[in-house]
């Protein structure tokens, strides 16, 4: 999937043989940057909407004679972000910064496009909305997507979207305009694609990768809470990690968030979410998710066990050579986002590490945080 998807977007550059696309969308079919750098490449997006923060003190910054993870196994690591090309690295353990690196051009201010980690993003909040008690996991995604109500779609629940398991058909990628997967992307008007999103199977039925339950998610969210994405973040996520500000890309000014990608964030930012949940779900004393929502983040879903809430997650009884098998802790889970976008965090052990940069399909996750583990003092 994610080879046919670079290969896609690599194409799109081709030129177009539609003639009366409107101005705004031919724009953002134009520029979806197809190189292999476009993490870096965020200002393609247009219109955006900010996450408003409230930028707090900088984490501690572990000494040279006191790290808590071996300078050797540091080095090590770093060697392979850079043989991939990554642009921010940071990696935190022992409740310092033990790693923080930028390659040339790029510094802690830079902003990254997140890919599908914005996935795991909208989990969070959907389970800190559950926290607060806008919804529940069981409630049925209809309550909150009047579209779903007269039909089967009806019997979805809010977890089966969260576990991607809602029966939702998988529309066909086509690189052409007005394709409804590629549109979800670039689209002008993208609510019209959930509530119109067509039910293939029983809900509940079958794990599928599908886009369309991060998008309908996001309706639920805002439906439940009625408040925009970016408000949501800022007041319960944002401002309480003290994080500066992020970018959510819209589909039109004062349209809808693409919670499916798109979300520009600083490397401190990612780190910040990553500190705070592998502390169980507070941050410098207070509490931003509840302890057993920030577990259920990290939960085996009930039709695949290497796949939480939007997170992969360590598959500690999978075969030799099955999805994320053979990491050396069995709580390890991370963000996804496309070609190696990743925030790992393994709670266990208190270390959380993030990484952005050039694309790289090659990327190992397991010998990069098996680098760190066996480091660790």
């Amino acid at each position: 999937m994610k080879r046919v998807v670079a290969m896609v977007l690599a194409l799109i550059a081709a030129p177009l043989g539609a003639q009366d696309m409107p101005p705004a969308y031919k724009r953002n079919f134009e520029t979806q940057d197809g190189s292999l750098d476009r993490v870096a490449r965020w200002d393609k997006y247009v219109p955006t909407e900010i996450v408003e923060g409230a930028p707090g003190r900088l984490f501690a910054v572990a000494a040279p004679d006191r790290l808590a993870i071996a300078p050797e196994a540091l080095a090590a690591a770093k060697r392979q972000a850079d043989d991939s090309h990554t642009m921010a690295l940071i990696v935190y353990a022992g409740g310092k910064v033990q790693l923080e690196d930028y390659a040339a051009g790029f510094s802690a201010e830079s902003r990254f496009d997140s890919y599908s980690s914005a996935k795991g993003l909208l989990a969070l909040a959907v389970m800190i909305a559950v926290d607060k008690g806008f919804l529940r996991l069981d409630d049925p995604a209809s309550r909150y997507i009047p579209a779903w109500r007269g039909d089967g779609r009806r019997a979805i629940r809010v977890r089966d979207l969260l576990w991607m398991q809602s029966g939702l058909a998988i529309g066909r990628f086509e690189v052409k305009p007005y394709n409804p997967v590629l549109d979800m992307f670039i689209g002008l008007d993208i609510k019209p694609f959930v509530d119109g999103a067509p039910l293939a199977r029983s809900p509940g039925e079958a794990f599928e990768f599908n886009h369309m339950n991060a998008q309908a998610l996001h309706d639920v969210l805002t439906g439940a809470t009625r408040m925009r994405y970016a408000r949501f973040l800022s007041r319960h996520l944002w401002k309480p990690l003290g994080a500066s500000d992020a970018l959510v890309a819209l589909d039109h000014e004062g349209g809808e968030a693409r919670a499916v990608c798109c979300f520009v964030n600083t490397a401190r930012n990612w780190l910040r979410i990553g500190v705070m949940l592998a502390n169980g779900g507070t941050f410098e004393g207070r509490r931003i998710i509840s302890a057993a929502n920030a577990r259920m983040l990290s939960t085996p879903s009930p039709r695949n066990p290497a796949f939480g809430m939007f997170m992969q997650v360590a598959n500690p009884e999978g075969k030799s050579g099955g999805p994320n098998f053979g990491y050396h802790a069995a709580d390890l889970y991370y963000f996804e986002g496309h070609g190696g976008q990743r925030l790992y965090i393994v709670p266990s052990r208190g270390l959380v590490a993030y990484r952005t940069g050039r694309v790289d399909y090659d990327w190992d996750d397991v010998r990069f945080v098996n680098t760190l583990l066996d480091g660790m003092n």
